[in-house]
């Protein structure tokens, strides 16, 4: 399979309006036909050396190679220097993933929690001013808090903390994984009804915030949150290319 089929197939897998500039890109600098492709949330030093080492050509990750102004520059440097030295091609899809609707990160995640009647709906995507992109899924349940923390914690495949900030079981659950530890992503799932938010980053602000306004909290990792949504990207990915082995590094619950 050629880099470029690969790169035709994958931009066409997502809606069109999500593809803004600098939330997906492919690094593509070693023209080889791939026949196995690694996969993970985060292109790190650990998941590079281990795609190398199981004989991919190509790695995809939801996060982009790193931001120096959250990680530091020598960091993002070094990542640069060990894909140019291993020669792996690198491709990745962070807004396009989180905002799919059908295999997308959120979508992925409440469907793994067993919710009901779930939807996309809640709208916090003011970072990036694109008020009509709602980035958040809602979903229902008839669980209490402590099922549904162990009905995620077997999903994501790691530890999940639950905050219970009101009485009786919760109804209607907000979910956006990965870094939504910021009050006005909670805000939104409660402005859209929900008593219960769900994320993936921890944060003193928020779990205070939620105390305070009412609202039931359950937090897992950043990267275990959104293994689940790049894991079934990746299933349809390989579908679609037909003979192409897939293969998922390990992480740790960062």
């Amino acid at each position: 399979m050629k880099l470029k089929d690969i790169k035709k197939t994958t931009t066409g897998m997502f809606v069109k309006k999500h593809m803004v500039e600098g939330q997906y890109s492919y690094r593509f600098i070693n023209d080889v036909p791939v026949t196995k492709i690694a996969y993970a949330v985060n292109p790190s030093h650990d998941v590079i050396n281990e795609a190398v080492k199981a004989g991919a050509q190509l790695l995809i990750t939801h996060h982009q190679l790193w931001d120096p102004a959250y990680g530091g520059q020598k960091y993002y440097d070094e990542i640069i220097k060990l894909l140019d030295k291993t020669k792996l091609n690198h491709a990745h899809f962070h807004m396009p993933l989180d905002l799919q609707p059908d295999f997308g990160m959120n979508i992925t995640l409440a469907k793994e929690m067993g919710l009901k009647n779930i939807k996309i709906g809640i709208n916090t995507v003011a970072w990036l001013k694109e008020s009509e992109l709602p980035d958040g899924t809602i979903g229902e349940t008839d669980l209490s808090l402590e099922e549904l923390r162990v009905k995620m914690e077997k999903a994501i495949g790691g530890k999940v903390v639950a905050y219970q900030n009101r009485e009786g079981n919760p109804k209607k659950i907000g979910v956006i994984g990965g870094g939504a530890s910021a009050s006005i992503f909670m805000e939104g799932a409660i402005k859209e009804g929900c008593d219960t938010y769900v994320t993936g980053d921890y944060n003193m602000y928020l779990q205070l915030n939620a105390k305070f306004l009412g609202c039931n909290l359950l937090i897992g990792s950043h990267t275990k949150t959104e293994i689940l949504g790049t894991r079934e990207f990746m299933k349809k990915l390989q579908e679609k290319l037909g003979n192409i082995e897939i293969f998922e590094c390990f992480e740790c619950d960062w």
